[in-house]
C-alpha cells in the first residue's frame, strides 16, 4: 500500500524506515549523507524563496548521485561481486536514479510555476531520495566488508593446505590466539607509554596483533564454511570477522603514522582504541561460537 502525497508516492515501508534510527555508517559514507543533507537543505530553502535559485543545490545533488552511480557500477564489475551483490547494488542504484529524476522534474516544474504543492512534493521526494542513498551506501559498506575479508584470506600462504578445523578444535585455537593477542596488546600499550621505546618495538607488537587477527579470521572463516551452523550464527560470525578485518587494517595504518612521530599522542590514542575494539570483537566472536 502506498500513500499518495500530492502526486508523489511514499510507501508505508519508506515511512517506517524514515522513523527508525539511522544506520551507523563508516566515516567516508557518513560524510556523503552529511553532504546530501546540506544540499537538500539548500534546495528546500531555495524552493521557499523565489529570490533564490535552486539550480546550484540541484546540481550538487545530481553530481553526488552520479558519483554514487559510478561507484556502484565499479563494485558491480568487481570480480568478487556475486549475483546477489549485483542485485542489491543495482536495486539501490536504480531507486536512487529514479527518485533523482523525479526530483529534477519537480524542481523544474516549481521553477516555472512555484506553488506550495510542488514545494511539498519536493520535500517528500528529497526524504525518499535520502532513504535510497542510505540503502546504496549500506550496500557499498557490506560489499567493502566482503572485499576486506577476502583480502585477509588471500594474505595467508598459498601452500597452507591444512583442512579446516572442527568447531571444537577452533575454539581451543581461538583461545590460544586471544591469549597471545592479549599479551601483545599489553606490551604495545606499555611501549607507547615509555619514552625510550623504539619504532621497531612498536611495529613488532602491532604486527603480532595483526597476525593474530589474521589467523583468527582465516581459521574461523574456513571452519564455519564447512560447518552445520545455523544461518543466523554464520551471518553474525561473518559480521564480526568483517569488523576484525577492518580494525586490523586500521591499526596497521595507525602504526605507519606513529613511526613518523613517536610522540604523536593522537595516533597513540587511535591505536589504543583499535586494540580495545579488537579485544571486544574477539570476545563477541567467542560468545557467538560457544
Amino acid at each position: 500500500m502506498e500513500i499518495l502525497t500530492n502526486k508523489v508516492t511514499f510507501s508505508k515501508e519508506d515511512i517506517v524506515k524514515e522513523t527508525q534510527p539511522k544506520t551507523k555508517l563508516i566515516a567516508k559514507y557518513e560524510n556523503i549523507l552529511v553532504d546530501f543533507e546540506k544540499y537538500s537543505d539548500e534546495l528546500m530553502t531555495a524552493t521557499k524563496d523565489q529570490k533564490m535559485s535552486a539550480l546550484p543545490a540541484m546540481k550538487s545533488i545530481v553530481l553526488l548521485c552520479q558519483k554514487l552511480t559510478d561507484e556502484s557500477e565499479k563494485k558491480e564489475d568487481d570480480n568478487l561481486a556475486t549475483d546477489e551483490d549485483r542485485r542489491n547494488l543495482v536495486k539501490a542504484k536504480d531507486s536512487v536514479n529514479g527518485t533523482l529524476q523525479k526530483l529534477m522534474e519537480l524542481t523544474k516544474s516549481h521553477r516555472m510555476r512555484p506553488s506550495e504543492s510542488t514545494s511539498r512534493d519536493i520535500q517528500v521526494t528529497v526524504s525518499k531520495l535520502s532513504l535510497y542513498i542510505t540503502d546504496l551506501l549500506e550496500a557499498f559498506e557490506n560489499f567493502d566488508h566482503k572485499v576486506k575479508r577476502a583480502s585477509v584470506r588471500l594474505s595467508k600462504p598459498v601452500d597452507d593446505e591444512l583442512p579446516p578445523m572442527a568447531l571444537s578444535e577452533l575454539k581451543v585455537y581461538l583461545n590460544d590466539q586471544m591469549d597471545e593477542m592479549a599479551h601483545s596488546i599489553k606490551d604495545l600499550v606499555a611501549a607507547m607509554k615509555q619514552s625510550d621505546s623504539t619504532e621497531d618495538q612498536i611495529i613488532q607488537y602491532i604486527n603480532e596483533i595483526a597476525d593474530n587477527v589474521d589467523n583468527i579470521v582465516y581459521e574461523t572463516q574456513g571452519s564455519i564454511d564447512n560447518s552445520n551452523l545455523k544461518r543466523n550464527v554464520i551471518e553474525d560470525t561473518d559480521d564480526i570477522l568483517a569488523k576484525l578485518s577492518e580494525v586490523r587494517l586500521d591499526i596497521l595504518d595507525y602504526g605507519d603514522v606513529l613511526v613518523e612521530d613517536l610522540k604523536d599522542q593522537f595516533t597513540k590514542q587511535k591505536i589504543t582504541n583499535a586494540t580495545y575494539d579488537i579485544a571486544k570483537f574477539a570476545k563477541e566472536l567467542m560468545k557467538i561460537l560457544y
